[in-house]
């Protein structure tokens, strides 16, 4: 049982000042969500430089067309640009909540802030998702097509047995993806989730 669960059954088992106890409950749960905002905007920055440092210390990439280098940029400045917005919406969230005072704010910073991770969340899944189906069909044709000279049974089975090697990479790699988020951000989650709930619960027995 963590502070907050230990103030609030408290505030309930003592109906003594029933005004103070309440308040207390509040600044403890404002505290909190203010401090998993701010995780959340650390992490997401950290994750941030780590794929930049990983990219740049990765060979170049040799690209085999114009078509295939501008699409590749165009969709890694999508990316960054979609990451630098909600590493902002993150910051913004974190100093509404900080410097918010009344319950009501604070229940709608909350749901602004969950939106956000979640909408962050789903977007780097279709990214990724975007990003291996992209790579498969360039691969596919530079190296599978090409490769079988004209040949149609050759052309078919590597066709066949490179969909189902891409087909396995990819699962178990959005899987991994999926979990990560799940286990970082799942937590975080369920934390700022509670704290709504225990403020709700809270203005509803104030009133």
């Amino acid at each position: 049982m963590d502070e907050l669960d230990f103030l609030k059954n408290h505030w309930q088992k003592e109906q003594h000042f029933p005004q103070i106890k309440a308040k207390e409950i509040q600044a403890m749960a404002h505290r909190s969500s203010s401090s998993v905002v701010k995780w959340i905007f650390v992490i997401s920055i950290l994750e941030f430089f780590l794929g930049w440092a990983i990219s740049f210390l990765l060979p170049s990439i040799e690209y085999r067309s114009t078509f295939e280098e501008v699409f590749v940029t165009a969709l890694e400045v999508v990316f960054y640009v979609v990451i630098i917005y909600f590493i902002y919406q993150f910051f913004a969230s974190f100093r509404t909540i900080r410097n918010t005072k009344d319950t009501k704010s604070l229940l709608t910073s909350i749901i602004r802030s969950r939106a956000h991770v979640e909408r962050y969340i789903k977007f780097n899944i279709y990214y990724f998702s975007v990003g291996i189906f992209t790579a498969s069909c360039f691969t596919l044709y530079e190296k599978v097509v090409v490769d079988a000279n004209g040949s149609t049974g050759r052309l078919v089975f590597y066709v066949f047995m490179f969909v189902l090697m891409m087909a396995i990479v990819s699962f178990f790699f959005i899987f991994i993806v999926r979990l990560y988020y799940r286990i970082v951000y799942g937590l975080l989650l369920k934390r700022l989730n509670k704290n709504y709930e225990e403020l709700l619960q809270l203005e509803q027995e104030v009133e």
